[in-house]
């Protein structure tokens, strides 16, 4: 058999499908260079709050330079010339804070890529406290070349009101590569998605042609029921909202039985004002 000799790349020498509690420095310089595939981190976000942990207690994320070790400090400066600008440009116009917790990032990403393999990719969380400044870390560390994407992971529930800004309601994930990249696409899992939007959505027509809620019913008004019951309340409570202005609360009644005399809506789809003949109660009937 010919060809070219592949390279052998070491074992990794740590167990596997083990969790290690402390700091994560001291089993990245333990593991033997270019044998992880994968890497995902979820580090303190410099948020400057304290966190209660059930494993080690309460964890306190706030940052001085105290928190960054002199060795740190002098193996970036040796090795990393940008990457220790960078870090000194952020601490003078974030102050020490963001300068420790950068010392505090840069060297575990620098252990980060040298356990992984040629192939191998890390994805970081973070939010954007620090997100900007933590791209030009991996930048420095990576290179800007295996730079791979930015990620937004949207929250559904955002906890900030818009009362004096935009609501903060996404994290971000940075994506990186240490040279080689393949984006496999898993394309089985991408169609039965699309096939599955696709039956909801013939299913959804299929309901609001045939269904209609109660309520809009009792009051026989012309209902838009869809899957999503909550939307439907929504857009049919404007109706009923409208169909008894200024009638008294037998107003669903009434409308109900004139349009058993005929009275009920026309087909022009606007909303039509009739007054009931043997009521002083005037009533609307939307019919769009």
């Amino acid at each position: 058999m010919t060809g070219e000799p592949q390279l052998q790349l070491p074992e990794l020498n740590v167990p596997t499908s083990a969790i290690y509690t402390g700091d994560n420095l001291v089993v990245l310089r333990g593991i033997n260079s270019d044998c992880v595939d994968l890497i995902y981190l979820d580090p303190p976000f410099n948020s400057n709050k304290q966190y209660g942990n059930p494993i080690r207690g309460a964890f306190r994320d706030e940052w001085t330079m105290d928190d960054a070790k002199d060795e740190w400090v002098d193996s970036i400066e040796e090795s990393h010339a940008s990457l220790n600008l960078l870090i000194r440009s952020a601490g003078k116009i974030h102050g020490e804070a963001m300068q420790g917790y950068l010392t505090f990032m840069a060297v575990r990403l620098i252990e980060m890529r040298r356990v992984l393999k040629p192939a191998g990719s890390v994805y970081l969380h973070c939010d954007p406290t620090a997100s900007h400044y933590l791209k030009g870390v991996m930048d420095s560390v990576f290179g800007p070349g295996n730079f791979r994407n930015e990620i937004v992971w949207r929250r559904t529930h955002s906890k900030n009101a818009l009362t004096t800004r935009y609501g903060s309601n996404h994290d971000v994930i940075l994506a990186y590569s240490k040279a080689e990249w393949t984006f496999n696409r898993n394309r089985r899992s991408v169609r039965s998605g699309i096939r599955r939007r696709r039956q909801a959505t013939d299913w959804t027509a299929r309901r609001s042609a045939t269904t209609r809620c109660r309520r809009c019913t009792a009051m026989g008004l012309p209902c838009r029921e869809t899957a999503d019951s909550r939307r439907c309340s929504e857009e049919c409570a404007t109706r009923r909202r409208k169909a008894g202005t200024g009638a008294s609360p037998a107003a669903g009644r009434l409308a109900k039985r004139q349009r058993k005399d005929g009275l009920g809506w026309t087909p022009k789809g606007v909303c039509t004002w009739r007054r009931a003949e043997n009521s002083r109660n005037t009533f609307a009937i939307l019919t769009k």
